[in-house]
């Protein structure tokens, strides 16, 4: 099975650049990042369509199964049943493709409404251990609990969870009057069947407008953006002192899409209320 992103609009990939504040200063915010990067998983949803696929000009067009390839950040737990479940953000659009994407003639393309919140068509997403075409043993189902359209995010639970996982325990969010633009983020993420990259920037806006879906507000932020990259954490990037580490990470946004000017993340105050109901751990680190 083919996999496929939502498109260049949609998704990012990022790779890190040592041309920032100094060398050493990335030294130790890499550094510690290597203690949260596995906290950072690939995501893929599979929906119940067929595109056509047309892969040279001398074969016809095969149809294949329509897959999203995307990325998470583990931010909690949770005990179902006597066991422990981990929670994942990720964008909406990469837990509910069939939404971003219309059926024309038996081609898919993209769909700039994008605002509906109940799938069109069933859909299957999964925790996936590597970039494999086929849904693996070791493939953890993902089941969606909460979805914010508006802020292109979704909050999804393993299901059947059989090792421990390592989970962002840092703070999530921002104050509404807080000043992000000019800081110092960080993102992994997957590119699209590659392996996992990390990157170093800047927020160059934290309030613009953006007409993707419901018209919203984004963060613009200095990092590449490419297919795969879609729900990766924004992580602001602080000085750790008080907390006995020389750097620390809040979590602030979710890559989102990009055109030909900007590079985009959902921000924290799009979608903070979807985490109110959820378990007391991770309430205490949302910023009210």
């Amino acid at each position: 099975m083919r996999s496929f992103s939502i498109g260049a609009v949609v998704a990012g990939l990022c790779f890190f650049s040592a041309d920032l504040a100094g060398q050493n200063r990335n030294d130790a915010i890499l550094s510690a990042f290597d203690r949260v990067s596995p906290s950072v998983i690939r995501i893929r949803t599979i929906a119940d369509l067929q595109h056509s696929l047309q892969l040279s000009h001398h074969e016809p067009a095969a149809s294949e199964p329509y897959s999203v390839d995307g990325t998470g950040v583990v931010v909690g737990e949770m005990i179902v049943e006597g066991r422990r479940e981990y929670l994942i953000l990720t964008n909406h659009h990469v837990a509910d493709a069939s939404t971003y994407v219309l059926e024309e003639g038996g081609y898919l393309r993209m769909n700039p409404g994008n605002t509906q919140a109940i799938p069109n068509v069933r859909e299957e997403s999964y925790l996936m251990e590597a970039a494999t075409d086929a849904i693996g043993p070791n493939d953890l189902q993902l089941i969606e609990l909460v979805r914010q359209v508006e802020g292109d995010m979704t909050l999804m639970r393993t299901s059947g969870a059989t090792k421990e996982m390592v989970v962002f325990g840092g703070a999530i969010g921002y104050a509404q009057e807080e000043e992000l633009a000019g800081g110092t983020v960080l993102t992994g993420g997957y590119p699209w069947a590659g392996d996992k990259i990390v990157a170093l920037g800047t927020v160059i806006e934290d309030d613009f407008p953006h007409q993707l879906g419901i018209p919203h507000n984004d963060l613009v932020v200095d990092l590449p953006v490419e297919p795969g990259q879609s729900g990766g954490p924004i992580f602001l990037v602080e000085d750790g002192e008080t907390a006995g580490e020389p750097v620390t990470f809040r979590l602030i946004g979710l890559v989102h899409a990009k055109d030909d000017d900007r590079n985009y993340g959902v921000p924290y105050t799009l979608w903070s209320e979807s985490l109110k109901d959820f378990p007391s751990e991770l309430q205490s680190r949302l910023v009210r």
